[in-house]
């Protein structure tokens, strides 16, 4: 069942998770012409995906919930579940590249509409504040960011400050975790990344581990799973308008063509339209061939009227016979 979905919703098959496999996505990035990741993102890219993805057993995940307050599926994409491998220890885990959207799962929408992609909008690029100079500035402005999500209880909580936020040489790299769209998940991870003009792309990963919890099926199963998304690329102020504020002051200009738009008023010698059409008087060619029109409608619903208007020779001729 598994070969079956991955091979409707994957650009590649499995590869070995070895230095330097998360290149193989590079081929399929999302976004405008002449999109590019440096040597140094792919590096992050596969940092975070070896450190946030582990191998849990049952026991593990037991453990969790007996010791660390984790719930029985585990904290799956945060990186703070105390028992278990991560990935990056392991030798036989596997990687596929995987399509944003498909019939399995749409992670461009699971990316982007979400709590933090709109308050990062709202408060780090509302089109009334000056774009972030530097990176470092950028990083004060997201540590500040403000947006609601549900706790372990389903409540919603507000939080102050992205997750795993690291600053680098041209951006801001940040991370958060949901539930997933697609039919093999329990749960997806975003790493994402976001320079001082407002752009910025995010990467999805996920385990494909809906069984491999249950006793014995760890056993069953002989390489751990993990999909990741091509980089999708975006400019978070067009992406969120109601939010950024990009919307105002674009649309249809007042003025749409050479003459000047005074409501009523229209051409080159302020013509008013709405005037002129409740002065204007038919000829008489036009009422008579509108009452010959008005006619044809009230009489031209039963034989009479096919007899008389239909197009068709055989119901004009007086000698069809109608029975």
């Amino acid at each position: 069942m598994l070969d079956d979905v991955t091979s409707r919703a994957a650009y590649t098959t499995y590869l070995p998770m070895k230095k330097g496999y998360y290149k193989t996505a590079l081929p399929f990035i999302k976004g405008p012409k002449g999109s590019r990741v440096s040597a140094g993102e792919v590096a992050e890219i596969e940092r975070h995906i070896g450190n946030v993805w582990e191998t849990r057993t049952l026991r593990d995940k037991l453990k969790g919930v007996l010791f660390s307050g984790d719930d029985l599926m585990g904290t799956m994409g945060g990186g703070k579940a105390k028992y278990g491998t991560k990935i990056k220890d392991t030798d036989d885990s596997l990687f596929i590249v995987k399509r944003p959207e498909s019939g399995a799962g749409g992670h461009w929408n699971d990316m982007h509409n979400t709590a933090q992609f709109r308050s990062i909008a709202e408060d780090v690029f509302p089109m009334s504040k000056d774009l972030p100079s530097t990176p470092a500035e950028l990083l004060k402005r997201m540590q500040k960011v403000k947006y609601k999500t549900k706790n372990k209880k389903n409540e919603m909580v507000e939080r102050t400050g992205l997750n795993d936020l690291k600053v680098d040489n041209d951006g801001v790299w940040f991370t958060f975790s949901k539930t997933g769209s697609a039919l093999t998940e329990g749960g997806v991870n975003f790493r994402v990344k976001l320079k001082t003009n407002g752009k910025g792309f995010g990467v999805m990963s996920d385990e494909h581990n809906l069984i491999e919890g249950l006793p014995g099926v760890g056993r069953a199963v002989p390489h751990k799973l993990i999909a990741a998304t091509p980089p999708m690329f975006f400019d978070i102020r067009k992406l969120k308008p109601a939010q950024s504020g990009w919307k105002k002051g674009r649309g249809r200009p007042t003025v749409s063509n050479k003459y000047e738009n005074l409501g009523w008023k229209f051409g080159p010698d302020n013509l008013n339209v709405r005037d002129y059409m409740l002065g204007a008087k038919a000829s008489p060619e036009m009422l008579r061939k509108e009452q010959l029109r008005a006619a044809r409608k009230v009489i031209g619903g039963g034989m009479l009227g096919a007899n008389n208007f239909s197009s068709d020779p055989q119901f004009r001729d007086s000698s069809f016979n109608w029975n």
